[in-house]
């Protein structure tokens, strides 16, 4: 009698294990409990089934085989199947960039438990996001077999922008070109997203030169801060500017000051035309002076010099560029400078000390134009470089 039902129990956990198994099997390697229970298998044979060994709890709720091989993939789709892939994650899927980031960036409903994260394996990096928004530009690729939602590349590129300072630099950047270059890009669905992100300005001055963007159909008035001068408005001279700003210079603590783009590329644009034929030397000092104690937006100074070579005909080549990364060492225009501080009272900066930092900025921004490449750096004046 008692062999009887030793037998009974062995043959009803070879039951529920090969349940289990074809569950678990079907949810490619991992099933919830609510999956096992609807595959016949009990509570109580879960339980003993971990306990024995038999089944191995991946998380709390989800479980796998022992001799199960699972990958990455697999574990995502199984327990986030109401997430959209995002950010860094979906620029893998979507060829942007080559190497799968270690985090996986899920947006997932703003609504739902966050205790669903915390888990040592695989690593998330979960986007709580408002349920209108979360199904806003999703799409469907087929992942380790498995049907999983993602982000098409218009929305996703919204996203890139709306988080930028949470994504690497250099990711930032080739997300940016890789988009410019798409032929499957869709730039009504990009602008519509856009305003529906909030992400209007960023859209129009960091793609807006290099793509032909539509009228946005939805846009909050505070969503739109580019405004474009009036063609018959005069622009200020650096003299001008610098007056403005000598009572903060001379401050204890100097205040730190935004430059107008259009001088800035104009100034710029002077200095490539000309180089060393350039007559008048002040130009290099004034741009010295603003450098020093102002902050540039980079991305608003490409734009203008763009506008500038295209309305003066003037094709920018990397060679030109080049050259004035070198200027430092340029014997003709150190004489040059020295001829012409001796006739100014307040020039105190050698001239490598000047092509230097005229270098540090214009060379960035001139590359990126020859290249055909968007600028996205802002230059600040206490470490003398562009910050992304």
């Amino acid at each position: 009698m008692a062999n009887k039902k030793r037998e009974d129990l062995r043959i009803e956990r070879d039951e529920m294990r090969k349940k289990a198994e074809e569950v678990i099997q079907a949810k490619h390697g991992i099933a919830k409990t609510a999956a096992l229970l609807e595959g016949g298998v009990s509570y109580k044979s879960i339980l003993a089934m971990v306990e024995k060994g038999d089944l191995i709890r991946v998380k709390s709720g989800y479980y796998s085989m022992p001799d199960t091989q699972f990958s990455e993939e697999e574990l995502i789709t199984a327990q986030y199947p109401d997430g959209v892939l995002t950010m860094e994650t979906a620029l893998f899927y979507h060829g942007y960039i080559e190497e799968r980031p270690a985090l996986w960036s899920i947006a997932v409903s703003k609504n739902i438990s966050k205790s669903r994260f915390k888990v040592d394996y695989p690593k998330i990096r979960p986007y709580f996001t408002e349920d209108n928004t979360l199904s806003m530009g999703v799409e469907t690729i087929e992942v380790a077999g498995t049907p999983i939602s993602i982000y098409t590349v218009d929305r996703l590129i919204c996203d890139i922008l709306k988080y930028r300072e949470k994504v690497d630099v250099d990711i930032y950047r080739r997300a940016i070109e890789k988009y410019i270059a798409d032929e499957k890009k869709d730039t009504g669905h990009l602008m519509e997203y856009a305003a529906s992100r909030r992400v209007v300005a960023k859209v129009q001055n960091i793609l807006g030169t290099w793509m032909v963007l539509p009228e946005v159909k939805r846009v909050e008035p505070k969503e739109i801060i580019w405004v474009e001068p009036a063609e018959k408005e005069e622009e200020r001279s650096f003299e001008k500017i610098i007056e403005d700003k000598q009572d903060d210079i001379k401050e204890e603590k100097p205040k730190v000051l935004s430059a107008e783009p259009a001088d800035i590329a104009k100034a710029i644009f002077t200095i490539l035309q000309h180089m060393e034929l350039i007559e008048d030397m002040s130009i290099f000092v004034e741009l010295y002076n603003l450098l020093c104690v102002s902050t540039v937006d980079g991305i608003a100074v490409s734009r203008r010099l763009i506008e500038y070579c295209e309305e003066g005909d003037f094709p920018l080549d990397e060679n030109r560029i080049r050259k004035m990364h070198n200027w430092g060492k340029n014997r003709f225009m150190e004489q040059k400078w020295s001829r012409f501080a001796k006739r100014q009272k307040n020039v105190s900066s050698t001239w490598n000390e000047v092509a230097q930092k005229l270098s540090d900025f214009v060379v960035p921004i001139g590359l990126a134009m020859c290249k055909g490449t968007p600028f996205t750096g802002d230059w600040m004046p206490e470490p003398g470089r562009f910050f992304e």
